[in-house]
């Protein structure tokens, strides 16, 4: 489905919630590429992307294009990538968030996604992403009030601890692995970080998935299931919902149940020690030497909730959206921010006595949390639209949206508020991924990626396994008929383009029209419009503008 209400699109048209720059928000005009295959049982057709799902997810795609090292529009104000915007928590959302895409909305365009995600988990294991660590693994008394002196360092960044790298590294390259029905990253030394300091020549850590996931399922076994340090002695909620993430998708390629087991043991285990605190706050993090329980605020429960649906739907719809949604501040044009993290618990005594909250405020607050982000992928996971809606209009209305080479987001503002108390902060996190991530996700999108993964029938249809040129992609699936709908459109102006559709058979003949008039044929052969490649499939070349209407089919 479209993601975007009546209620929105009539806001937007009147101007009521109209984005800065006179971006709208109408959707494309539909054109297809389509190819007829033998009739199937007819399945739901996936929503295409309107147009600022199509403008997110270029943004992905040209930060993954980037060359290595070259990180324009993801910077932070942290030094040291010690903040909750540092480039690892960007590249690993850039992934979930084109792998949501891929699934729900183009699923039949493999070859739109395989090498950008491939580009991003490269990016992931680079050394500045994770240089980091070796400082931090010594610990102090911040991390550890009981430490007396700082541990010997290391340097390997997923063999112990450190779950919020380890964790998304498993969860980034086992998800590639199920979406593409590939064991690519389970290949000998296919996750291997390495540093090259001058002084001291180079330094490889050799990985591969399946490597990995028994080092990060043995360290949550020995944890007696509580979950693996982030920061050394502090075990984060949020973080060890990637390596159950991880397991799952590992599980789905090679026949194994950690999953299951380590999903029930860590319920199992935080049921014993306590989720949830004083007043019904839900515990942010533990520190494992102290036994100490820190209870923390809606934007990090939102965090935890969007992926810990995938396995515990029921916990997460039951106590997590009052509290998440509690934290909202909604303004006299009904738009919704995050109220700042100074003025909760007065929020919440105002809450329980019927007060009224949307005047409290404290502008002089410094934000530093993606709270605006997190919820707004929390409430894309719940369904919960007309919140979700109110919440993005705020940012369309303050914080900027920008256009760029085809691509949306919110560039980073360090500006707390404006002079009206709009919130203006934005990190580029949220306005790189997490918006990005919320657009494009569905209801319960993250527990579907998790539950119902694809089976081997999916991978034998055809699909579009290859695309050249600056072309978006607003549709490709399978239709009820067993045709293959895709819709491309020039990113910008007009542009050469070529689509391999793979999967066909290469014995049978094939006619290609466009916008209802016959294009090429195998009666007819082409080849500066068409031509069938054994090994890779019909690689059709075209002229794109507008949306165009392309069917591929027998005969």
């Amino acid at each position: 489905m479209n993601r975007m209400s009546e209620q929105r699109r009539r806001l937007l048209k009147t101007g009521a919630f109209a984005m800065a720059g006179g971006v709208a928000a109408a959707a494309f005009a539909p054109g297809t590429l389509q190819f007829i295959r033998s009739a199937q049982a007819a399945t739901p057709a996936p929503a295409g992307l309107d147009r600022l799902q199509a403008g997110h997810l270029r943004h992905l795609l040209n930060l993954a294009a980037q060359p290595d090292g070259d990180w324009t529009h993801m910077m932070t104000a942290e030094v040291e990538q010690q903040g909750l915007a540092s480039w690892r928590y960007q590249l690993s959302h850039f992934v979930y968030a084109m792998g949501l895409a891929h699934y729900h909305h183009l699923p039949a365009a493999p070859g739109l996604f395989r090498e950008p995600m491939q580009r991003v988990i490269t990016k992931m294991l680079r050394h500045d992403v994770w240089r980091y660590w070796y400082e931090e693994s010594r610990s102090s008394p911040r991390f550890d009030p009981g430490i007396i002196a700082p541990r010997e360092p290391w340097a390997d960044p997923v063999a112990k601890e450190n779950i919020m790298y380890s964790g998304h590294v498993h969860a980034m390259a086992g998800l590639y692995d199920v979406l593409f029905n590939e064991d690519r990253y389970e290949q000998p030394n296919s996750l291997t970080m390495q540093r090259n300091r001058l002084w001291e020549g180079r330094e490889a850590f050799e990985y591969d998935l399946g490597k990995l996931n028994a080092v990060i399922y043995r360290q949550m076994k020995d944890s007696g299931w509580l979950g693996i340090p982030c920061e050394p002695n502090l075990v984060f909620i949020i973080c060890n919902q990637l390596p159950l993430l991880g397991l799952r998708f590992h599980d789905l390629r090679k026949g194994t149940e950690l999953a299951p087991e380590a999903t029930t043991q860590f319920r199992k285990a935080w049921q014993a020690k306590g989720l949830f605190g004083e007043g019904g706050r839900s515990i942010t993090f533990y520190q494992v030497r102290q036994g100490r329980l820190v209870p923390g605020d809606p934007g990090v429960d939102a965090h935890t909730g969007s992926f810990m649906n995938a396995w515990n739907p029921a916990m997460v719809q039951q106590y997590f959206p009052a509290r998440i949604k509690g934290g909202l501040r909604r303004a006299a044009d009904g738009t919704l921010s995050p109220f700042p993290h100074s003025v909760l618990e007065k929020v919440a005594t105002a809450r329980a006595s019927g007060a009224p909250v949307d005047g409290i405020e404290d502008r002089a607050y410094q934000w530093r949390n993606p709270d605006l982000g997190t919820i707004a992928m929390f409430l894309s996971e719940m369904g919960d639209t007309a919140t979700l809606e109110a919440l993005l209009a705020h940012a369309d209305r303050h914080m900027q949206p920008t256009w760029e080479r085809g691509g949306l987001f919110y560039p980073r503002n360090d500006s707390n508020y404006d002079g009206a108390g709009h919130l203006t902060w934005m990190d580029p996190l949220t306005g790189n991924a997490l918006l990005a991530y919320a657009r494009l996700n569905v209801k319960n999108g993250m527990a579907a990626l998790y539950n119902e993964p694809w089976t081997k029938e999916h991978f034998a249809r055809p699909a579009v396994q290859q695309v050249v040129g600056n072309v978006d992609l607003l549709r490709a699936h399978w239709q009820g008929d067993g045709s293959l709908l895709v819709t491309a459109k020039a990113v910008a102006g007009s542009t050469k383009a070529e689509l391999v559709v793979g999967g066909l058979n290469a014995d049978r003949a094939w006619t290609v029209r466009r916008d209802g008039e016959v294009f090429a044929s195998s009666h007819k052969p082409d080849a500066s419009r068409a031509v069938f490649e054994p090994g890779s499939g019909l690689r059709l070349r075209l002229q794109v503008d507008r949306a165009t209407d392309l069917v591929v089919a027998p005969g």
